[in-house]
């Protein structure tokens, strides 16, 4: 079994430099599942005989060592072992949670299992991919307290590794861990476009909801904070404050929003997306009355010309709601001297 591994991993490290640097070869998908299936089944044997997570991972390095496997630092390619961890989830003393990561090249692709009785409950891993940007580079991952029955979910996150951009996917997944099977159940699953070199990913989980929080694209090229928060409500999961930090970024995520979704934070119907060329903020002023007013000037062709939407919203302790919608300025809201 080690010696599968090895061979895999070495020849991994074969892969010769490709023309398109994401590009992933079919002989290097089949390598890369091959090395992490036998990473796992490698820690399920020594799980038969042990079950404390220091000591596992203590005898799988040496079983790994001896087939002069070990932790290394990036070469720019495929196939090192860049991390290997077995831990006790915080609240979970039944499990056992294994980790790793292989080198590819900007990046890494990680695995994640966990155990519950030397029984496999939960895993995370992608495989055959063609394209280095489907790996779970910049791999997290975050597991609930157990709620009174003993369920728990378990949010994970990871950024397409890339040889350049710093516009990349965040793929999040949330999944349900229930004490009478053994097998997860999926509850979401989402993909949005992540800016990097800005805010880092902040994420949190409980054990009937979630959120994610980090920065995303916005018109007209510009980066937001974007706000994304969950609950459960059975098998449903449903949106809830906050739904943004900003009134601007609230209009930005309103205007996305499907109808029957939008109708929640709104007293108006919402219209179709704005039609034009393009769009950019205009300012946003507080009014006499409190409220807030948002304009976005949307551009026609490729001259100068535009025309002005209005968004009116309310704020209560962060919380907003679309009131108005209008072509003019609101009374009240004067705008500032350009």
């Amino acid at each position: 079994m080690t010696l599968v591994l090895a061979l895999a991993l070495i020849a991994l490290r074969s892969v010769p430099e490709q023309q398109y640097p994401g590009d992933v070869p079919p002989e290097a998908r089949i390598w890369i599942a091959d090395a992490k299936q036998e990473l796992r089944e490698m820690a399920e044997e020594v799980m038969q005989s042990e079950s404390e997570a220091a000591c596992v991972r203590e005898q799988l390095l040496a079983k790994l060592a001896e087939k002069s496997i070990t932790v290394a630092e990036h070469d720019g390619g495929f196939g090192q072992l860049l991390f290997l961890d077995v831990t006790t989830p915080p609240g979970h003393d039944d499990l056992l949670a294994l980790q790793f990561e292989i080198s590819i090249p900007y990046g890494s692709d990680s695995a994640l299992y966990l155990y519950r009785g030397g029984q496999l409950v939960y895993q995370r891993e992608e495989n055959d991919y063609d394209s280095i940007g489907s790996a779970l580079g910049s791999f997290e991952w975050q597991i609930s307290a157990p709620d009174g029955e003993g369920t728990f979910l378990v949010l994970t996150t990871a950024i397409s590794p890339s040889p350049a951009s710093s516009w990349q996917m965040l793929t999040y997944t949330v999944d349900r861990i229930v004490p009478w099977c053994d097998v997860a159940q999926p509850i979401d699953r989402g993909t949005p476009e992540i800016y990097l070199g800005w805010d880092d990913l902040e994420t949190h989980v409980t054990p009937n909801g979630y959120g994610l929080k980090f920065a995303a694209g916005d018109f007209d090229s510009f980066t937001r904070t974007r706000v994304l928060e969950y609950e459960l409500h059975g098998d449903r999961v449903v949106r809830i404050d906050p739904v943004a930090e900003l009134p601007q970024g609230f209009v930005r995520e309103w205007l996305f929003m499907p109808d029957d979704e939008a109708m929640r934070w709104s007293d108006v119907e919402k219209p179709p997306l704005p039609s034009g060329d393009y769009a950019s903020w205009g300012s946003m002023e507080q009014c006499v009355d409190g409220l807030w007013q948002v304009r976005l000037d949307v551009g026609i062709g490729e001259s100068d010309e535009y025309y002005s939407i209005y968004y009116i919203v309310t704020e209560y302790h962060g919380q907003f709601r679309m009131r108005e919608i209008r072509d003019e300025p609101r009374p009240g809201c004067p705008e500032p001297e350009e």
